[in-house]
């Protein structure tokens, strides 16, 4: 974080290697990122070539951390495999967990280079190096960094606590929704079409095996299209998500009754189940469903973690002193600062 900026933001500390793709670093709710893809434009052909060479040849450097990868819609592409945090400075065998780099467009179109990647799964320290690692082997550092374009970011929020049985998840204009179960237990939700902004509702404690605990993630898909300077002018993609408690609605039809439509709203939503009766009697329930809000979930309160989100993501903005002078960059998290979050 820069260190002329007056305004203090907050920030997010990951002591574990995995970061928050296991849970979240505390029992309060934080918005993060998950997963990342960003494009740079890089229009000098020299600097082309530079980059296109790297990757080509940085994978033959055994021990390196760099894997030849497929390209798919790109000419070149590589993989390339942080080292993992082992105790008293030991660097432990690599990780799992990469980062894909990809060159030189088939079409033509977009920005000559794409990195895709999860910053929650990775540590402060080791998301500092691979900025530094850019910079190093693509001569891209923090000034190019925050002119990134963003097309894709998974922003996620984890609910301690919070099983997904328990609640109803809508958002509004998704009137797609799949729900998925497992031996009758409720796994996932889906709102909304893929690759169209959808969102995702599943059992993290279910996905990690860990019976002991209850933790829900709420993680939509964004398309931001602007720079990664600009990500704080994203607007808040959980503010149309509504989420209502089922042991708050009582409609007065009986318990056993009551039961099977909360796991009838649960699958299918409001609309369908609520439908079925009467008009009077609809409003009447839809209204008594509405003031059931469950307390876990306030957007608005929520959203106003998201610059720290950021600052976790791209930990070198702001440090031009790992890179050598920077003159006339402002940093995101000055720009943050300056111009504040948009709700």
């Amino acid at each position: 974080m820069s260190t002329n900026s007056s305004t203090s933001l907050p920030t997010i500390n990951h002591v574990q290697t995995q970061g928050m793709a296991d849970a979240p670093p505390s029992n309060k709710p934080l918005v993060f990122i998950d997963k990342l893809s960003m494009t740079f434009a890089i229009p000098d052909v020299e600097h082309r070539k530079y980059v296109a060479g790297n990757l080509m040849d940085l994978p033959k450097e055994i021990g390196s951390g760099w894997q030849p990868a497929h390209g798919n819609r790109y000419k070149y592409a590589a993989r390339f495999h942080l080292l993992d945090e082992g105790s008293n400075g030991v660097q432990s065998p690599w990780m799992t967990d990469y980062v894909m780099f990809q060159a030189a467009p088939f079409n033509g179109e977009g920005g000559f280079l794409r990195m895709e990647w999860n910053p929650a799964r990775f540590s402060e320290t080791q998301r500092d190096g691979l900025f530094k690692m850019l910079d190093m082997h693509f001569d891209l550092p923090p000034p190019r960094v925050d002119e990134a374009k963003i097309t894709r970011a998974d922003i996620a929020i984890d609910l301690p606590g919070v099983w997904i049985g328990d609640y109803v998840f809508e958002r509004a204009k998704s009137p797609i929704r799949t729900f998925v179960l497992h031996q009758g237990e409720p796994q996932t939700l889906y709102l909304g079409k893929q690759f169209h902004g959808q969102c995702r509702v599943y059992d993290k404690s279910a996905q990690q095996g860990d019976t002991t605990k209850e933790l829900t993630r709420v993680e939509v898909c964004a398309s931001p299209n602007r720079t990664a300077a600009q990500l704080h002018t994203l607007l808040n993609p959980f503010k149309s998500i509504r989420v209502t408690e089922l042991a708050k609605i009582d409609l007065g039809i009986g318990e056993p009754h009551m039961r099977a439509l909360r796991r009838a709203i649960r699958a299918e939503g409001m609309a369908g189940p609520l439908n079925d009766f009467p008009s009077l009697a609809t409003l009447k329930h839809k209204a008594a469903i509405f003031a059931a809000s469950a307390a876990v979930w306030d957007p608005l309160a929520l959203w106003k973690t998201w610059p720290a989100a950021i600052a976790a993501a791209f930990p070198s903005f702001g440090q031009p002193d790992h890179y050598g002078t920077v003159d006339g960059a402002m940093s995101v998290v000055q720009s943050i600062a300056l111009h504040g979050v948009a709700l």
